[in-house]
């Protein structure tokens, strides 16, 4: 049963009750567009006595505002229980990972297997490259809500050994990202090709005249983060790229951010069937 649905989280997100006196499941997406609803949610439960247990095998993803909704429920608990989570899906699992939420007093992960298969089985209905594309734009859109520095994004995918952008914000971005496919490098090809994570100020940078730094600059950006999609062989499949065209670029702290989408973007490419993609 349905008890909660988040009406204007972008991507949506349910809460469902389930049998158990405290028990919950959320499916969907976590992220900062419904976190601050999620704890609101939940506020009187943490104000009950006993174990509050929230399921997530059909949680797709959460982002760094969600993980700290879970520590601050738990948290809130206190000695009256705690705050049990149940099967996260092999993607959160990972994005759990990125933090200490382990070590949170009162927060317990129950881990379970098969959990991602069961629910690749049940995502969409679309399916490959045309799937991937819109779910890929889709992604683009939450980039730019949630960072306020990322002014514009595209991803970078190889295809037929071509670097390629099959989705971009604009055409500035497709332009900058199509000379460092020309001259074969630049933060983009670095990204994608050797799974290297590149926060690049060109208000610090020497090198002025190379071409890719000329033509960012003359359309305006000021800086480019590009953080590797890595497959689950720990080899890349491509690279997010996110251009800023205020301050000095992106700060260190949007790199942990940019990591948590990239890791979406190849949870997006595995669900779609399209661990090697190939766009229209």
């Amino acid at each position: 049963m349905t008890i909660h649905e988040g009406q204007t989280a972008q991507p949506p997100l349910r809460i469902e009750k389930l049998q158990g006196e405290r028990a919950f499941r959320l499916v969907g997406e976590m992220d900062l567009s419904n976190s601050s609803w999620v704890k609101a949610v939940f506020d009187a439960e943490v104000r009950k006595r006993g174990d509050l247990m929230l399921d997530l095998g059909q949680l797709n993803f959460i982002d760094c505002t969600g993980r700290r909704v879970l520590a601050k429920l738990a948290s809130a608990l206190g000695p009256r229980g705690r705050l049990i989570v149940r099967n996260p899906t092999a993607v959160v699992e990972r994005l759990l990972d990125l933090t200490d939420i382990d070590s949170v007093e009162n927060l317990i992960i129950e881990r379970t297997s098969h959990i991602e298969e069961r629910l690749t089985e049940s995502t969409s209905s679309m399916e490959g490259a045309d799937a991937a594309e819109a779910k890929l734009w889709g992604l683009l859109a939450l980039i730019q809500s949630m960072m306020p520095s990322a002014d514009d994004a595209s991803f970078t995918f190889t295809q037929a050994g071509e670097l390629v952008t099959p989705v971009a914000t604009s055409l500035d971005v497709e332009e900058c990202d199509q000379v460092q496919y020309r001259i074969g490098e630049g933060p983009c090809v670095q990204a994608a090709k050797n799974g290297r994570t590149v926060n690049l100020s060109f208000a610090q940078d020497q090198r002025l005249l190379h071409p890719f730094v000329l033509t960012a600059r003359a359309r305006g950006f000021v800086g480019v983060l590009s953080t590797p999609i890595m497959g689950a062989d720990r080899q890349p499949l491509g690279g997010l790229n996110l251009y800023s065209r205020s301050g000095d670029g992106f700060p260190r702290l949007d790199e942990s951010q940019a990591e948590i989408l990239a890791t979406r973007a190849a949870w997006i490419l595995q669900t779609t069937g399209s661990s090697t993609p190939e766009f229209a």
